[in-house]
């Protein structure tokens, strides 16, 4: 990760490169559930509904999970800090937002509403802008426990003005506990099929 810092800020006069490097952050927002590249565009609910669940539904699709959140800013800064807090180049803030809307028809979308990453000055490096989503099946497959298979996705990057699609990156099915208490969604944490765990805001509001 130093060594992507270091490219940025030695590119940084040289958007189409810069451009390219900046597509190097998309996994973390993706948080490993790609599919495929493609222009950014809203989600077709329709094709989606057809996605196949990732696993055996044991228990109801309806109920606490399902509706749409909004992941908090405390909850995105917290899991940028963690990608990035060796390199030293965190992002200070962001602007706009990461929405999750959760089907009972094992429908999960994760949008990214023009989420900007905003570095601190002496970084040298240009805000770098996320939008798109991201369509997966999901099921409570345990109480208590949700799990996610990618299956579509139309997500870019934008630097300088300059956008571009995300790079296509394995996936494999997750899963994380979770709990909603009142207006609050918190997952334990995805891991993916290897073990490895995989970045994802822990914290959501319900959005009315």
């Amino acid at each position: 990760m130093n060594t992507l810092f270091t490219a940025l800020n030695r590119t940084r006069q040289q958007p189409k490169r810069l451009a390219a490097m900046a597509l190097i952050t998309l996994p973390l927002m993706t948080t490993g559930l790609p599919m495929s590249s493609a222009k950014a565009a809203a989600p077709d609910l329709s094709k989606l509904a057809a996605i196949e669940q990732p696993m055996t539904d044991l228990y109801a699709m309806a109920g606490p999970l399902v509706g749409r959140w909004r992941a908090t800013d405390a909850a995105v800064l917290a899991m940028l800090d963690t990608l990035y807090g060796e390199s030293g180049m965190v992002p200070e803030s962001i602007t706009g937002g990461v929405y999750l809307e959760i089907e009972e028809t094992g429908v999960f979308v994760v949008t990214y509403d023009d989420l900007q990453m905003i570095f601190p000055d002496e970084s040298g490096l240009p805000p770098v802008t996320l939008r798109g989503w991201l369509g997966l099946g999901w099921a409570e497959s345990d109480a208590g426990v949700i799990s996610i298979t990618g299956e579509d996705m139309d997500l870019e990057a934008e630097v300088l003005g300059l956008a571009m699609p995300a790079p296509e990156v394995p996936f494999d099915t997750s899963s994380s506990n979770f709990e909603v208490s009142s207006e609050l969604l918190s997952f334990g944490g995805f891991t993916g099929f290897d073990g490895s765990p995989i970045m994802f805001p822990s914290t959501w509001l319900r959005d009315y």
